[in-house]
Parts: C-alpha cells; sequence; structure tokens
C-alpha cells in the first residue's frame, strides 16, 4: 500500500507540472549538413507557403537555451545553420501552424521559409515543410528545395530529424 502510495505522489509530482503548463518554450534549427549539393524540388516554392498559418510576434521570441548544440553547427564542423527561431506559444489541444522564415523577404519569398505544424493530442507531433530558396539576380526565385518531414518531439528532449542533407534540432519545453 505504501509504494502504491508513493508511486502516486511521485507521478502527480512529475505530471502535473506538464498537465497545468499554459505555455511552451519551442526551440527549431534547421541547418545543412556537409558542403553537400541542394536538391532541387521540381516545383518552386508557392507563393501560398504560409496560408492558414501563424506568424510570430515580436512578443513570443525568446532567446535561445540549447547554447552547446548551436555552438556545434558552424562552418568548420560541415554545418550551416539556415534558420534559428525560439518562441513562447499558449499551450492547447488540437493543431497550431506556424509560419517561420529567415532571411530578407524578396517578392514575397525568403532565402528560408516554411511552417512547423503542432499537433498536441497526447504527445507532440510535428509536421515540417521548409523551402530553401535561391533568388535570379532580378529577385525572382530560380530553385526551391523543400524539406517535409514529420516526427514524434517528447517534451523537453532535443529531437533530431534528418532529411539527407538538411537536418532540424527541436524541442519542445511547458512552461
Amino acid at each position: 500500500m505504501r509504494n502504491r502510495f508513493c508511486a502516486l505522489v511521485l507521478l502527480l509530482t512529475t505530471a502535473l507540472p506538464l498537465w497545468a503548463a499554459d505555455s511552451q518554450h519551442i526551440e527549431l534549427i534547421l541547418f545543412r549538413q556537409g558542403d553537400m549539393q541542394a536538391h532541387s524540388a521540381s516545383q518552386l516554392a508557392p507563393d501560398t507557403w504560409a496560408d492558414n498559418s501563424q506568424h510570430l510576434q515580436p512578443s513570443q521570441l525568446r532567446s535561445s537555451l540549447l547554447e552547446a548544440p548551436i555552438s556545434r553547427l558552424v562552418p568548420a564542423n560541415g554545418y550551416s545553420i539556415l534558420l534559428h527561431r525560439v518562441w513562447q506559444q499558449d499551450s492547447r489541444s488540437g493543431t497550431t501552424r506556424t509560419a517561420l522564415s529567415s532571411g530578407d523577404n524578396i517578392f514575397g519569398h525568403h532565402p528560408v521559409e516554411g511552417v512547423l505544424t503542432l499537433q498536441q493530442e497526447g504527445s507532440n507531433r510535428v509536421q515540417l515543410d521548409f523551402w530553401i530558396n535561391r533568388f535570379k539576380a532580378d529577385g525572382n526565385l530560380d530553385s526551391s528545395e523543400r524539406m517535409r518531414q514529420s516526427a514524434i518531439v517528447p517534451f523537453n528532449e532535443l529531437t533530431y530529424i534528418d532529411y539527407g542533407d538538411l537536418g532540424a534540432l527541436i524541442r519542445i519545453q511547458p512552461q
């Protein structure tokens, strides 16, 4: 009986903070591995890449908590960071779509642009749909490379998502 009570207390003290969290800290790093040649998609990034998604507001942006992994993603080690975003968002069950981009907006497109879809129903299921774009001298799109991958991301764990020469690191922390 005493063991059951201790197990219940242990479960409540570890699980309740996750259930009670009203927001979460999300950090996403999209990077290229090595000097591999980019694999262009058969189509260019669509103008509707961010449809039905929410854009991050300045008040949502946060500082990185992943200095150690980021310090290893340097050109000397064969990596280049394409996008790094850290934000706070409200916790809610269901699905949220967040539009993310890096670089200047050129005729509605960015060098890196895409949507992170987060589905929270018992677990954190993420879908990454990103475009890495190259532009012509006149500013129009020349070619696009697409990363489309999904994964389960446990709370508080740094998760690596592999996609050939592209990769992503993501962590979701209840706050």
